[in-house]
């Protein structure tokens, strides 16, 4: 979705041989410049919404964390407006 949407992002691989928490995330880093947040709102509160198991966690330039989680597109953006770092988590891995 993001590569679809022109949203730069960078991909985080975790290896373990316990069961972790995060079978897969990806941070997003705010770039200079113009950012799409609306965009970026709408794929992520979309992505989350397809599958109960997807969390986005941001954190906001004042270190507030928020959960995105039940989140509208216009709520997100405004979080997203001050957002230092969002993760990206799907707690359940795919086989």
């Amino acid at each position: 979705m993001l590569d679809a949407e022109a949203i730069r992002h960078d991909e985080i691989l975790t290896f373990s041989a316990a069961p972790m928490a995060s079978a897969a995330s990806e941070i997003l880093y705010a770039a200079s410049g113009a950012v799409p947040w609306a965009s970026i709102a709408a794929v992520t509160v979309a992505w989350i919404r397809s599958k109960a198991s997807r969390k986005v966690i941001v954190t906001l330039t004042d270190g507030t964390v928020v959960h995105a989680e039940g989140l509208s597109v216009k709520e997100l953006e405004s979080v997203l407006d001050k957002a230092e770092t969002m993760a990206v988590f799907d707690t359940k891995a795919e086989k």
